[in-house]
């Protein structure tokens, strides 16, 4: 497994990793290289891979050291963010103190908006919002799009440093609802750029390569609440939420976000958050080709997790 320094993030570009998928035998050295040892687990990577012809990259970074670690031969992954996007959409809701930041919003599990109809896996009935981040709920997050309009979404989208993953022109932006959901087709998010969000959440602002005892972001300058909000989100997320098979017994004290998009005649997915969420020590992000965060990115995630001693 390669490691890196978060200072030299800026020189991965989306053309120089796009790499080969990994076949069977190079996955199975991956995984011996990367210390996920036991055969239990190399097995159940090995099943995965023949039942569901599907290929998952787990990157992630140690908040203390600064250090990056990639999936063998460098592979970064890019695509849409899905709701990934709600972290943003949350942060510009309570920072502009908009009425959804203290709204009850009742999900029926579908909304229609500007004639697009947006569905949730389930009904999840009244809903706050840190509730909403938990549950993913897009009829809430839908319904945001009458206060949150485009170009403040976006403000903050470039208050994380990720207004670059999104090629817009000003006379042709995506509707609100699309970027709120992460749907919008001209995003093109990096692994890079999903771990560096949920760094900064997990710092509350604050992401230092302590090697280099240098501070290479600077704060967003978010208030307390807003940061709590995220937090508590990503926490129900695994608590109770859309990652709630990730680790069921809160051994590891997980908060994160889920993220799914269509891909064709199926779904791309994401898995980003950090740990402990007491004291954050490790972030981490997981990019499913295949499937939904719920069904594959979520049991991918968990083998990698847990695959590995972090003590």
């Amino acid at each position: 497994m390669a490691v890196i320094t978060l200072k030299e993030m800026s020189k991965f570009s989306v053309d120089t990793f796009k790499g080969p998928l990994l076949v069977r035998r190079e996955f199975l050295c991956a995984l011996l290289a990367g210390n996920y040892l036991g055969n239990q687990f190399i097995a159940e990577a090995m099943d995965n891979l023949k039942r569901h012809n599907k290929s998952s990259h787990f990157y992630w970074l140690d908040l203390r050291s600064g250090k990056i670690h990639l999936p063998a031969e460098h592979i970064i992954d890019t695509g849409q963010p899905g709701s990934l996007m709600k972290l943003i959409a949350a942060t510009a809701i309570v920072q502009e103190n908009l009425p959804s930041a203290t709204k009850i919003i009742d999900c029926r599990g579908a909304i229609i908006v500007a004639g697009k109809h947006y569905i949730c896996r389930y009904p999840h009935g009244p809903l706050s919002l840190v509730e909403a981040i938990g549950q993913s709920c897009n009829v809430f997050f839908a319904r945001t799009a009458r206060e949150l309009n485009a170009d403040c979404f976006l403000h903050y989208l470039d208050k994380f440093g990720l207004s670059c993953s999104i090629h817009l022109t000003r006379n042709k932006l995506p509707n609100s609802v699309e970027l709120i959901l992460g749907l919008a087709e001209q995003y093109n998010f990096s692994a890079m750029q999903i771990l560096q969000l949920v760094s900064l959440i997990a710092g509350r602002g604050t992401l230092l390569d302590i090697t280099n005892e240098e501070k290479l972001t600077s704060d967003p300058g978010f208030n307390e609440r807003t940061w709590n909000i995220l937090q508590s989100g990503m926490q129900i997320a695994c608590q109770r939420g859309t990652a709630k098979k990730l680790d069921p017994q809160n051994k590891l004290h997980l908060a994160v976000k889920t993220g799914t998009t269509i891909h064709g005649r199926t779904f791309q997915s994401w898995l980003a958050g950090y740990f402990p969420y007491e004291s954050p020590r490790y972030s981490f992000c997981l990019r499913s080709k295949i499937g939904t965060s719920y069904d594959c990115a979520v049991p991918a995630a968990r083998q990698y997790l847990f695959g590995r001693d972090w003590t």
